[in-house]
């Protein structure tokens, strides 16, 4: 995983309740992931996923295997967020938002 090598710089994304779509599609690999998805690249030559909740640009400082994972720590360089936009949580296997008794327990 060479973007995310100890320097490299990478944004995390949170993405806005409307958007499970967008999370299936990321959660199966494609050759091009970005196809069809509207996005833009910021000064910074990162690429951005539009009309999210939340941007964290990041640096990696280390990585670490855990099992068959890569374990990332990475400071915030630099965020963006749009308060007024509920995020999109995924908890005890579905998408769901910050309205927590959607989540019904199991």
């Amino acid at each position: 995983m060479p973007w995310v090598e100890v320097g490299k710089h990478h944004l995390i994304h949170v993405l806005e309740r409307s958007q499970e779509g967008l999370a299936m599609h990321f959660a199966n690999v494609k050759l091009d992931q970005f196809a069809g998805i509207d996005l833009k690249i910021t000064d910074s030559g990162l690429t951005l996923i539009e009309h999210c909740v939340a941007y964290y640009e990041c640096e990696t400082v280390s990585v670490h295997v855990g099992g068959d994972h890569h374990i990332i720590v990475a400071k915030v360089i630099h965020l963006k967020n749009h308060p007024e936009k509920e995020p999109l949580i995924f908890a005890r296997s579905k998408f769901v938002g910050l309205d927590m008794m959607e989540i019904k327990a199991s």
